[in-house]
């Protein structure tokens, strides 16, 4: 397994991790409010070239967190 793989790997994890967990969702939201610009500039992006991964594992978790990504912007 190469550096590149688990790096990615654990990234669309953390991700994925940090978008869904958030019990009702309302810290999420109000971090999104704060920093609308760092998610939609830098981490969405970020999420879109990890959902078209070769490997399956880090495609999951990454779609995981655009899926919970897109939610808290249209709700936020």
């Amino acid at each position: 397994m190469s550096p590149g793989i688990v790096i990615r790997f654990f990234t669309a994890c953390s991700l994925s991790f940090s978008f869904s967990n958030y019990g009702d969702g309302t810290y999420l939201r109000k971090a999104y409010e704060d920093n609308a610009n760092v998610v939609e500039a830098t981490i969405r992006p970020c999420l879109v070239e990890l959902s078209e991964d070769p490997d399956v594992d880090v495609r999951y978790f990454a779609g995981q967190a655009l899926q919970a990504c897109d939610q808290v912007m249209v709700s936020g």
